[in-house]
């Protein structure tokens, strides 16, 4: 949860939802409000996608989080962008139990699992970078 709330590390993933319980419950939906782009694109800004971007919200999910007692719940979806905008990590913590559920959403239908076994693995691979 220290690389999640208090590094860099999934900074340019981008956020589709973020849920935290601790005496109130907070949610964040990642999507980026349309009224608040067009401002943005008549100041000369133009946001790279319709989702914003983890590292814009890290910080206040951590204030959210940090002090003396734990979340009850807390969940965190964030998906890869770029060319890889079909691989999500969902990240949930509940009751001290911390689960990671890696999931694609592939536009082709196909039979072949190696894009989902690949996903997996380099997911786990970077998880175990942090043990």
């Amino acid at each position: 949860m220290g690389k999640l709330l208090a590094s860099d590390t999934f900074d340019d993933y981008l956020i589709l939802e973020a849920v935290i319980t601790k005496a109130n419950t907070f949610t964040i939906d990642g999507r980026l409000n349309e009224e608040y782009l067009a401002d943005l694109e008549n100041e000369g800004e133009s946001p790279a996608g319709r989702l914003q971007t983890w590292g814009k919200v890290r910080t206040f999910c951590f204030e959210l989080v940090k002090g003396k007692t734990l979340p009850v719940y807390m969940k965190v979806v964030l998906q890869k962008s770029g060319e890889e905008a079909d691989h999500y990590l969902n990240i949930v913590y509940d009751r001290k139990e911390l689960r990671v559920v890696t999931g694609t959403s592939l536009r082709i239908f196909t039979l072949d699992k190696s894009i989902e076994r690949e996903w997996d693995k380099s997911a786990e691979d970077l998880l175990k970078e942090f043990t």
